[in-house]
């Protein structure tokens, strides 16, 4: 199942009497998230029995796209960037992983595409 998202941060305000030159504005412009069927299918087939040998039960896949704006004190844009992250975590036996999962997948995507953005 694909889920779209959009959304902005609230709008900034700068003080002037700080030391601040310019802030960052982050827009989400795409957001996928996925699990793996065939794993569900295999792991409920052999009764979950080769999860607890370390094979996954599930996976949760999760892609992101965001643009990042640097704004002066002004609130002019400066400069633009598009960036995408993906992450794909495996999902243990053990009670409580499967929430923490999705979770994790979209800290880590989000962090990759952070990460790929250039300023």
């Amino acid at each position: 199942m694909a889920k779209v998202i959009s959304a902005t941060l609230p709008d900034y305000e700068s003080d002037t009497n700080s030391m601040i030159n310019g802030y960052p504005r982050f827009t989400i412009l795409e957001y996928r998230e996925s699990s793996d069927l065939a794993l569900k299918i295999f792991a409920a087939w052999m009764v979950l029995i080769p999860c607890l040998f370390g094979v996954p039960a599930n996976s949760v896949s999760t892609y992101v796209e965001i643009q990042t704006d640097w704004m002066d004190g002004a609130g002019n844009i400066i400069s633009s960037q598009v960036s995408q992250g993906y992450n794909k975590t495996f999902v243990a036996m053990y009670w409580g992983y499967g929430a923490d999962a999705r979770k994790r997948s979209n800290m880590l995507a989000m962090q990759e595409a952070l990460r790929n953005s250039q300023h």
